[in-house]
C-alpha cells in the first residue's frame, strides 16, 4: 500500500482512478477500476498473529479523499475520515515511516 498525493488536471471525475489503474496500481477499495476488496491489517503487517476468521477490515470502501479543494478565490480542506486515519496510522506503524499527513488528521 502507498499513500499518494494527486491533483486532477482536466476535471474529469474518474481521472485519478483511471490513470492509477492503467499504471497497474488501482486505488484500494475501488470497485470499478480495481478489485474492490477491503483492506485488512493482515495484508500488510508482518508477523500478524490474529484469527483470520475474526479479523475485521480496516477499511471497506474506496480510499480516495479530497483533502483540498481550490476555487478561484476560495480554498477548503477536509480532515481524513476516521477509517482512513486508522489505515494510515497502521501503515505508518508497520513501515516505521511518517507519511506527513498530520494536517489532515482530525
Amino acid at each position: 500500500l502507498t499513500v499518494v498525493e494527486a491533483s486532477p488536471e482536466t476535471g474529469r471525475t474518474h481521472q485519478i482512478r483511471v490513470h492509477a489503474a492503467s499504471l497497474g496500481h488501482a486505488i484500494v477499495g475501488d470497485p470499478l477500476y480495481g478489485d474492490g476488496r477491503p483492506v485488512r491489517l493482515s495484508s500488510f503487517k508482518r508477523g500478524w498473529k490474529g484469527d483470520p476468521f475474526e479479523e475485521r477490515p480496516l477499511i471497506e470502501r474506496l480510499t480516495l479523499h479530497a483533502a483540498r479543494l481550490r476555487f478561484e478565490d476560495k480554498s477548503f480542506t477536509a480532515p481524513l475520515a476516521r477509517d482512513l486515519t486508522a489505515l494510515v496510522s497502521q501503515m505508518e506503524k508497520s513501515s516505521g515511516e511518517d507519511f506527513g499527513l498530520a494536517e489532515f488528521r482530525p
